[in-house]
């Protein structure tokens, strides 16, 4: 999936796009490629004329983004009685040592606008606290309420890393608990 996406650091604010399986995540910003498993983890070629990045160790200069914010909006299906329609997501994901590090999400329905509370550590627990605001009859159709998707036993970011095992529905099956998951 491609959603449009807008970062914001010291430096200034850059429009792009970000593109996610839903367990990777890439995206171009100031000319640099960042590739990782959530946004948390964005790496790339440190330039610190671009980007505040935290130094990863290893042979080659590469580092994660901090001190960031990144609003993507995120195309997401809202069922209501039964009818499903297409709205957007309007994610904030905040990353920094120095900053608070989170997400809030917005979205409208019915005319009325939603959002989770300011500082959600999780996407998940966030989303959980917009669909209990929903009125009977409505709820959200995405990845994380699909009984083929799930975050790792061990905990899961602030946005990502979340697996899917859609493609492979037979073998799923056998799954009953966290603990069979090791075995899949």
């Amino acid at each position: 999936m491609i959603d449009k996406t807008i970062y914001e650091d010291k430096f200034g604010a850059a429009q792009s796009t970000s593109e996610s399986d839903g367990s990777g995540l890439t995206i171009s910003l100031r000319g640099i490629e960042l590739v990782g498993e959530c946004f948390e983890s964005l790496d790339g070629l440190i330039d610190k004329e671009k980007f505040e990045y935290i130094e990863c160790s290893g042979p080659a200069e590469v580092g994660s983004l901090t001190n960031c914010r990144f609003d993507v909006q995120l195309p997401i299906r809202l069922v209501r009685d039964g009818v499903g329609e297409t709205t957007c997501l309007q994610t904030d994901v905040r990353i920094g040592k120095r900053q608070y590090s989170g997400v809030c999400l917005r979205l409208k329905s019915n005319g009325r606008l939603l959002s989770s509370p300011e500082r959600c550590g999780h996407f998940e627990g966030a989303l959980i606290e917009l669909q209990q605001q929903f009125p009977d009859g409505e709820k959200l159709q995405c990845c994380l309420s699909c009984k083929y998707s799930h975050s790792h036993p061990a905990g899961s970011p602030i946005f990502g890393g979340l697996g899917c095992f859609k493609k492979l529905r037979e073998s799923a099956r056998s799954i009953r608990c966290k603990s069979t998951l090791f075995d899949f």
